[in-house]
């Protein structure tokens, strides 16, 4: 394994303070954020959302208050981290708050539900997507047990990325800078041909399904809970 990366001291901190080192650029903090939010969530769940609801008003609208809620999140976060600057994150929020052993638990679940699950389904999700170009994954036989061709694929995909980051701070900061510049124009070029050669119409977004016509108040109500877990997944 490399060597770990020299980076610079926090401004005011020395290396025996205990404080956080300065190993983040603002540009790769940036693509950070973006690689994690803008990534398979938004265009796995979306369609998933159209069919509860089937109101594009109330969609939109989900998208607002989950967009309101991450900041709010984000906004405490922030605080908390400038008040902690420690490593290990919402487990030391938690720690300091109410002790060590609700914070390994609230780490524990974070871990399983809340990195690996979602990891999983956005490589699961790829490799769904992977099968319209190459439809022999589509139809790839099981491999072992409940494992399919495809599910070993997306395994091989998580454990590419993993080797990536072994090799250091710098060389998993610079691969996720170009992969999410390259993710960023690929929407771009998206919307550009959307725009250009799309036949979209406005009705879309007005329309109400009769789906929506006919839930109940009560269906109603569990559709747009539903709907906004979605968005909170992404």
């Amino acid at each position: 394994m490399n060597e770990p990366d020299p980076a610079p001291v926090a401004a005011g901190a020395s290396l025996g303070s205990g404080a956080l080192l300065r190993h983040v650029s603002m540009r790769s903090a940036a693509a950070l954020v973006v690689a994690n939010i803008v990534g398979a969530g938004i265009f796995t769940t979306s369609g998933f959302q159209a069919a509860e609801l089937g109101h594009p008003g109330l969609l939109l609208a989900l998208w607002v208050i989950g967009g309101i809620l991450a900041l709010c999140g984000a906004l405490a976060y922030a605080e908390l981290g400038a008040a902690f600057p420690e490593a290990g994150g919402e487990y030391v929020y938690l720690r300091e708050t109410y002790g060590p052993p609700l914070a390994f638990m609230s780490a524990f679940v974070s871990l399983i539900a809340g990195f690996a699950a979602p990891i999983a389904a956005a490589t699961k999700s790829l490799v769904r997507y992977a099968s319209h170009f190459f439809p022999a994954l589509a139809d790839a036989p099981m491999a072992f047990g409940n494992l399919a061709i495809a599910d070993l694929i997306a395994i091989a995909i998580v454990w590419a990325l993993i080797a990536v980051h072994l090799r250091g701070v710098r060389g998993g900061f610079a691969f996720n800078d170009w992969i999410t510049l390259f993710k960023v124009a690929g929407i771009v070029l998206i919307l550009i041909a959307a725009a250009a050669f799309g036949r979209g119409q406005l009705e879309n977004l007005v329309t109400v399904s009769d789906h929506y016509r006919l839930l109940g108040s009560n269906a109603r109500l569990a559709a747009i809970g539903t709907s906004l877990i979605f968005v909170s997944f992404c």
